[in-house]
């Protein structure tokens, strides 16, 4: 039995083996061995706050707004092209601009009747 754990980054990592190796197999090719990478921990605790804890910092966790931008920051770095990068990006800023309107709009109608 494997020593590993088994949470998702281990068995996402493991897919690229399995892809790969199905090819080489098929095309007698040689294959490769699977070599886990430890990332670290990232999570979510709620809206715009997370924890996160790279595997590359011992001893570091980012947590609340800034945790919540480095784990974004992780995940849109490991998107698998350009494509889904300039897609990730684009839905990113446009919920902050849109949640910037929605609350500059709430703001502006207390304002405006006095509560």
């Amino acid at each position: 039995m494997s020593s590993l754990l088994k949470p998702p980054q281990v068995a996402f990592q493991q897919a690229d083996f399995a892809g790969w190796n199905l090819w080489a197999a098929i095309n007698d090719r040689p294959l490769l061995p699977f070599r886990f990478q430890n990332l670290g921990e990232m999570m979510t605790l709620g809206r715009n706050d997370a924890a996160i804890s790279p595997s590359f910092l011992e001893g570091l966790t980012l947590e609340g707004p800034i945790g919540h931008t480095a784990r974004k920051i992780a995940y849109w770095i490991r998107l698998p092209t350009d494509e889904h990068r300039v897609k990730v990006g684009i839905s990113w800023l446009a919920k902050s601009a849109i949640d910037s309107i929605a609350t500059f709009q709430s703001t502006l109608t207390k304002v405006l009747s006095g509560t």
